[in-house]
């Protein structure tokens, strides 16, 4: 016979009196997880309302329910199972032929598409006198009618001890017969095949005898321990394997790898770098020439005459007007200037008692300076910060870094030699968020802040440079060297990581960007008028007016006596012409070489102010760049603190925390029969850990932090804005705030402070597979030694072997040579020894080591006269006596 295909659903029938004996332990074994859900019926409990009353027991659980409500309910039943059972010792307790049937039919009608199965399980305990019972009680018409023989024993090649009527209510008795009743039916959770399936040959009225031997290993003990052990990362990652099976490298050299790694995130992300800047344009200085020189001398010697010496000098000074004006108007600009008396660490939002500032409110006083750099009324208005694909990316380029699976077009993984490369310290690529820096007592005056995250660059730096700066104040400043070799180099490990690369980078160009705002703001703020000129300049043109006069008096006196020579024919009147226009020319060159001389310093000052000018409007313009670089930088840095902080929760336990379960104990086996042990694998934690690094290679394949991640992100920790983020996952790659504070925020916080105590299950299940695997020896290499009770309550842990001893060798097959104990066959039966077991039914597991082992062994079908309380034969009479009173049993059997 081979054994029935598993049946969707198991339907019990109990007569009322034994029906709390059969749930008792039914229900202790569905809450354990060892047996499949079932329903029970009481055949005591009339049908109302024209269906029967049921439970249904699930985990443990018993739920009352109506039949065909129940029944009707389930989706897709193929098979249905239809158990009644009765009871044997001095007496007999039975469903009854009739009502079993008309249950049997209530079943068929309301599943008229499955596959019924009806047997009729007669468990039996051994009297001190047997009774008599007619045949049709025993061997019902269309059943397959069992006798689960009351054998306590450990193995069919072990003695054999019977289960008495006295034990009946016993554990001995409750279990050996549940146990029974579950092999029969296909009750157990592990080996789900039911003996019997369809309908029975001949139509039944035949019986057989069934025994049945279980052990069931616990192995979620040693299962937790290996999982733990996988999911312990936080000093060594597993090495992946690649798609042909091999595993990658191990880089040389892991901070060139985490390098190389955050510049090419860098090259693909402009976000992370500070904007060009504007090179201010200097207005060419040009020589003047005698022509030019010479204007520029009539111009101002006209003014002279006139008696407006200073006319020259504000022509010039309106010529400049003219070309500065824009510049002039767009750099001088209203307002309080005190605004713009700026320091690098106001910027980063450290107060001067070492407060950190709100995010918001340093991001609030930027913007403002902002708008009054651009002259423009109130507060700039920010642009959204938000970078998905940046902190995509920077979390890709992590993973990469670990599993060897590159995910991003420019962030490739590290290669040694022609092979793909991992880094095994995860440490180098995200430091631990739980493991800060404590900041001493006396440098929180710098910045008042108990604890500085390990990735916190910028942080760590305005610490240490406050505390650096305080230490050149001598002895008395309470800050000594060791403090600042301390900070050094406790963020020098972390600082070389993945991470905290991204985040020293980060932090130079906002400390640059910020450096930058400090000095352009203050440049601005001392910028005056360029056009107002000083008071000297206009001295100036009163002297050289009166110098020119004088130059010019000298040379019209030499020229009136040379006319007068000419008019007393002292020379002639050409000599005289000649002599004259001579003076002249003299006379002007001199004056302009004396003019430009002069005049030097005021060409000089006016070229400067120009200068000055142009220098100022390129100041302001990269003034402007540095905020808008500072809001977005610092933006950034506050989203890659989040991230940081959540990235290194993920890679300390990626897929959670294990939780290593101690079964050292058995639950199970004081008072039980022989037939069934219950043990635990008793763990051996050195063979635990080989096995787990054994097994990293199979179960971490190249890119497995990917599905790692995806479960980290759907397991969400309570929370705020936890049903937003649940309705639009995308939300954690922004900044964007639902409430008061962003979602990245608040989740970030929430993975940290909320670990994970569970083992992904996905990774559980590989495991089992792995385990479980053709030709795996992990099985056998982990479960060594076994611990369980014995019927008296004793534990003892002895190797595996001596807990499945006599059933791991018997599979599904025909059997020569074993039989049944002849307790409850009649001395003389009509059948050629009917108590030889015919029929095995093993579990078939190649895995000795199955965490459920079930044999059932069977006899030949046999009439019901065989059986030492079946009716008398006239072809012999058992060594029992009938029990008084008895009547002659009915030869005729029941029809349906």
């Amino acid at each position: 016979m081979a054994p029935s295909p598993k049946s969707d659903l198991v339907v019990l029938i109990s007569p009322g009196p034994d029906l709390p004996g059969w749930m008792g332990v039914l229900q202790d074994w569905s809450a354990m997880g060892l047996v499949r859900d079932f329903i029970v019926i009481n055949a005591d409990i009339a049908a109302t309302t024209g269906t029967t009353p049921c439970l249904t027991v699930s985990a443990g659980v018993a739920r009352s329910a109506a039949l065909q409500h129940e029944l009707a309910g389930r989706h897709l039943v193929s098979g249905v199972q239809v158990v009644c059972l009765s009871r044997v010792d001095s007496d007999l307790s039975t469903v009854g032929f009739g009502r079993a049937g008309r249950l049997r039919q209530e079943v068929r009608d309301t599943l008229p598409a499955a596959r019924l199965t009806w047997v009729h399980a007669i468990s039996v305990t051994v009297p001190d006198e047997w009774p008599r019972l007619a045949a049709d009680e025993l061997a019902w018409t269309g059943a397959h009618n069992v006798v689960l023989a009351p054998e306590n024993a450990q193995s069919p090649f072990s003695g054999v001890a019977q289960v008495t009527s006295a034990e009946k209510n016993r554990p001995v008795g409750l279990t050996h017969r549940a146990a029974a009743l579950c092999s029969a039916a296909g009750l157990w959770e592990a080996e789900s095949r039911a003996v019997f399936g369809g309908d029975p040959d001949g139509g039944g009225g035949q019986v057989v005898a069934l025994r049945t031997y279980t052990r069931h290993l616990s192995r979620e003990g040693i299962l937790s321990r290996v999982l733990a052990h996988l999911a312990d990362m936080r000093t060594r990652y597993p090495v992946p394997h690649n798609e042909e099976g091999r595993s990658v490298q191990l880089v040389n050299d892991e901070v060139q790898a985490t390098e190389q790694m955050v510049t090419n995130l860098i090259a693909r992300h402009d976000e992370l770098r500070r904007s060009r800047r504007v090179t201010p344009s200097n207005p060419a200085r040009k020589d003047l020439g005698l022509f030019q020189a010479l204007k520029m001398f009539l111009r101002f010697f006209a003014g002279v005459l006139r008696g407006a010496p200073k006319a020259f000098l504000y022509s010039l000074q309106e010529q400049v007007a003219k070309r500065i004006a824009a510049k002039a108007q767009n750099v001088l600009f209203g307002g309080d200037r005190s605004s713009f008396r700026l320091t690098v660490n106001g910027i980063a939002g450290i107060q001067d008692d070492g407060t950190i500032a709100d995010p918001d409110e340093v991001d609030a006083k930027l913007a403002s300076l902002l708008a009054q750099v651009r002259n423009e009324p109130g507060a700039a208005a920010g642009e959204r910060q938000e970078f998905p694909a940046l902190w995509k990316d920077y979390v890709s380029g992590a993973f990469t870094l670990l599993d060897g699976l590159p995910r991003v077009e420019g962030m490739p993984a590290a290669r040694v030699g022609a092979v793909e490369a991992v880094v095994g310290n995860p440490m180098a690529v995200a430091p631990d968020p739980r493991v800060p820096f404590d900041v001493p007592l006396h440098a929180q005056s710098v910045v008042k802040a108990s604890t500085i995250a390990p990735y916190d660059d910028d942080l760590a730096r305005i610490l240490y440079t406050g505390l650096k700066s305080k230490a050149e104040g001598g002895p008395g400043s309470g800050v000594s060297e060791s403090t600042l070799v301390d900070i050094k180099e406790w963020f020098r490990t972390p600082a070389a990581s993945y991470v905290g690369s991204l985040g020293r980078r980060l932090s130079t160009e906002i400390r640059e960007a910020r450096e930058e705002v400090v000095s352009g703001a203050a440049e601005l703020a001392d910028v005056g008028d360029p056009l107002d000129l000083p008071e000297e300049l206009e001295t100036l043109q009163r002297s050289l007016a009166n110098t020119i006069l004088i130059h010019a008096g000298i040379f019209l006196g030499l020229i009136a006596l040379t006319l007068f020579g000419g008019w007393a024919q002292i020379m002639s009147w050409t000599n005289a012409a000649v002599v004259s226009v001579t003076l002249v020319l003299v006379w002007l060159v001199s004056a302009s070489a004396i003019f430009v001389k002069r005049q030097h310093k005021v060409f000089h000052l006016l070229h400067e102010r120009e200068m000055a000018m142009a220098r100022a409007t390129a100041v302001k313009q990269n003034l402007e760049c540095a905020l808008i670089d500072v809001r977005r930088l610092q933006s950034i840095y506050r989203q890659y603190l989040d991230w940081s902080q959540a990235l290194g929760v993920f890679l300390q336990e990626p897929w959670g925390r294990g939780n290593a379960q101690d079964e050292s104990e058995s639950r199970l086996g004081e008072g039980f029969g022989l037939n069934h042990r219950f043990g635990n694998v008793v763990a051996d934690e050195e063979g635990v850990e080989d096995e787990a690094r054994r097994l990293q290679g199979r179960l971490f394949p190249v890119g497995w932090l990917t599905e790692a991640w995806d479960e980290f992100l759907t397991d969400r920790p309570n929370f705020t804005d936890r049903p937003v983020l649940e309705g639009e996952p995308e939300l954690i790659f922004t900044d964007r705030p639902v409430t008061e504070v962003s979602v990245l925020h608040q989740w970030s916080e929430a993975v940290a402070a909320q670990p994970r105590m569970d083992v992904a299950d996905k990774l559980r299940d590989r495991l089992v597979e792995q385990i479980n695997g053709v030709g795996s020896t992990s099985a056998s290499q982990l479960i060594r030694h076994v611990r369980w009770q014995d019927t008296a309550g004793v534990e003892t842990a002895r190797p595996h072997e001596e807990f499945i001893v006599g059933l791991a060798e018997i599979s599904t097959g025909a059997v020569q040579g074993r039989s049944f104990s002849r307790a409850i066959f009649a001395d003389v039966p009509d059948a050629n020894d009917p108590w030889k077991v015919e029929q095995a039914l093993g579990s078939d597991h190649t895995d000795r080591t199955a965490t459920t082992l079930v044999v059932t062994e069977l006899s030949a079908s046999f009439s019901p006269r065989d059986l030492a309380f079946g009716p008398s034969s006239d072809a012999g009479v058992s060594h029992h006596d009938t029990p008084p009173g008895n009547p002659a049993p009915s030869t005729e059997a029941p029809q349906v």
